[in-house]
């Protein structure tokens, strides 16, 4: 799933008063103008000028510090997806992070996938957003072959089958009553399967994980270079709430995103998103479910259309749902203010 798929940076695009008004930007947003005109100077994303090892002389050193890992003083870092899919995302449970949290951590010279998000967000909402980005096309993939393996089971006399009273022909039951489950179960826990056989998943970002907790001197440099590690992933993954941008430190890793990456690299994924995809897919199931329990009626084509309406009300309600979001989040980017925003800790708001 990429940003140009589903809601990203065609359809919300920050007002240009949010990032060009220096009266309205904390101070490290000075940093964030510099990089910006860095980047439309040499005509392209400092992202992708970091991939391709292409130097950065027109760059004062001040400035090259921000992005970049080059004197030392911090390390790029990132962990495995499933250490943040473990336990239905329990690293999430709590922003406090200790050695042990730090190990799962090792240095890297790239990272797969930046998280944004606020810690104030349930985990299992969390959950859901990073199943859905990295867990979607692998469930489709499965149920897939899970449906046609069943189809042909039924058809060769191993699994039974029923006929259509509406149409005459004989269908295979298990593959419609297995799609569904498979899906489901396989959105949520497929990822934490391969893990188990040693398929950790891609590099992810996680400031708990990735940033030392147990040391402030060496956190300090961490969160100075925020925009380093932001500038090193291939994907800025948002698990966008109501409170998303009305916290600092998000505000500035959108920014920063922006800054450094095209619109293509940057995923923003409302968590009413993932719930809306299952409760659509629950609500099939159950339609299909109905059907095939009274499919022996004498009235079964009634049944079959009352079902057919209830479906689709369901799915209407779900998209109802999703267009409320969507246009939720452009009032709140037409109103986006940076003095408005709030920080956990006011000593934080000078970096």
């Amino acid at each position: 799933m990429h940003a140009s798929d589903s809601i990203v940076a065609a359809d919300f695009k920050v007002p240009p008063d949010a990032s060009t008004k220096q009266s309205n930007l904390p101070p490290s947003s000075d940093r964030c103008s510099a990089l910006e005109h860095s980047s439309s100077v040499h005509g392209s994303s400092i992202s992708q000028r970091l991939r391709v090892g292409e130097s950065f002389d027109g760059i004062d050193a001040a400035t090259l510090k921000i992005f970049s890992f080059a004197d030392g003083a911090a390390s790029l870092r990132a962990c495995r997806l499933i250490h943040l899919l473990r336990g239905c995302s329990s690293i999430f449970r709590d922003s406090a992070g200790s050695g042990e949290t730090y190990m799962l951590s090792e240095s890297t010279k790239w990272i797969g996938a930046f998280i944004s998000h606020n810690w104030s967000v349930h985990r299992y909402r969390k959950f859901a957003v990073i199943a859905l980005y990295f867990n979607t096309w692998l469930a489709a993939f499965l149920t897939g072959v899970v449906v046609l393996a069943a189809g042909v089971a039924s058809f060769a006399g191993i699994l039974p089958t029923v006929r259509d009273l509406e149409h005459g022909h004989l269908e295979a039951i298990s593959a419609r009553l297995l799609s569904a489950p498979v899906w489901i179960l396989s959105f949520l826990f497929v990822r934490q399967v391969l893990g188990c056989f040693g398929l950790l998943g891609p590099t992810v970002f996680l400031d708990k994980v990735c940033i030392p907790q147990t040391d402030p001197s060496a956190m300090k440099e961490c969160v100075k270079r925020l925009a380093a590690f932001i500038s090193h992933s291939s994907t800025i993954v948002i698990i966008y709430t109501d409170v998303y941008l009305k916290r600092l430190w998000t505000v500035y890793e959108l920014a920063a995103a922006f800054t450094m990456h095209t619109p293509d690299r940057i995923v923003i994924i409302p968590t009413i998103m993932p719930v809306v995809m299952v409760f659509g897919m629950i609500s099939i199931y159950i339609g299909d479910v109905m059907l095939i329990v009274m499919s022996h009626l004498a009235w079964y084509s009634y049944i079959s259309n009352l079902v057919k309406l209830v479906s689709m009300y369901a799915g209407m309600l779900a998209m109802r749902a999703w267009s409320r979001q969507k246009a939720a989040i452009k009032t709140s980017l037409a109103n986006f203010s940076v003095r408005s925003c709030l920080c956990a800790v006011e000593g934080d708001r000078p970096l």
